[in-house]
């Protein structure tokens, strides 16, 4: 079994009659949402990694509770810094 180098992420958009948008690598994508992790929420940030055997990949699939953490922090960051232009 090899595991490709690195792993890469992608953050879930939305979740919506049994699909998942996506966001990954400057696009979006969409899959069923059974393919997430079965605690996986919208906003949450999920690591990914293929795994190759000799006759077939597979794709794994990991919440990152850090990650996730982190882009709701400068998410949270950047609309305190929109309110204080605003003059609110």
């Amino acid at each position: 079994m090899e595991s490709l180098p690195g792993d890469e992420q992608l953050t879930v958009d939305s979740l919506s009659d049994g699909i998942a948008r996506v966001e990954v690598a400057g696009g979006t994508l969409e899959i069923p949402a059974n393919w997430l992790p079965g605690d996986a929420a919208e906003g949450d940030v999920l690591s990914f990694r293929t795994v190759r055997n000799k006759d077939s990949s597979s794709l794994q699939l990991t919440l990152d509770p850090q990650a996730t953490k982190q882009a709701r922090n400068r998410i949270n960051s950047k609309l305190d810094q929109l309110r204080q232009r605003g003059g609110g």
